[in-house]
């Protein structure tokens, strides 16, 4: 996150179940989650499926980001998500 922001990147998240980014020893971000909508996944570049909540609409997810890099394995394939 630290070099996406340092090349101009607008940095976001969300999580039901970390509504505040948490302070680490070597870095700190000043950022709250984001509620997932159309608009809002719509608004970024790529979206990073980082974890596997049951709380995510993931049919939306997967309807509104332009491109998922999707880290857990969600989906087999579609044109918008590639897997890591």
């Amino acid at each position: 996150m630290d070099l996406l922001q340092a090349r101009g990147a607008h940095i976001g998240y969300s999580d039901p179940h970390v509504p505040v980014f948490p302070r680490k020893r070597d870095y700190h971000f000043d950022l709250e989650s984001v509620p997932l909508s159309a608009q809002t996944l719509a608004s970024y570049d790529c979206v990073i499926l980082a974890t596997d909540h049951d709380g995510f609409d993931y049919a939306l997810l997967k309807s509104h980001a332009q491109l998922i890099v999707d880290t857990r394995g969600r989906w087999t394939s579609a044109p918008n998500i590639v897997s890591a």
